[in-house]
């Protein structure tokens, strides 16, 4: 049980940086969800879109990020990985 709460507290703290909200996981047993539903993909959702410093972009339930940048609009899987590639001024 302990284990599942540390799990349940790093995505928390993993969404409060990015400021998107935890996703509710389901308390099923795998007997219980059945083996397919391992196998049937995950709808990602848009959480967020808008303009920021005259960036256009679109956040992802995922936690994955959509920017408008001068090179066209690109996909990164996380804020984070959007705002380092800001950084490096690529």
């Amino acid at each position: 049980m302990a284990a599942s709460t540390a799990v349940q507290q790093t995505i928390a703290q993993d969404a409060a940086a990015q400021n998107v909200a935890p996703q509710p996981v389901a308390a099923q047993s795998a007997d219980a969800q059945g083996a397919d539903a391992y196998n049937e993909p995950v709808p990602i959702s848009v959480l967020r879109s808008g303009i920021v410093d005259g960036m256009a972009y679109t956040l992802f339930s995922d936690g994955s990020i959509e920017a408008q940048l001068p090179q066209g609009i690109l996909r990164f899987g996380s804020i984070t990985e959007l705002r380092h590639h800001l950084e490096q001024g690529v």
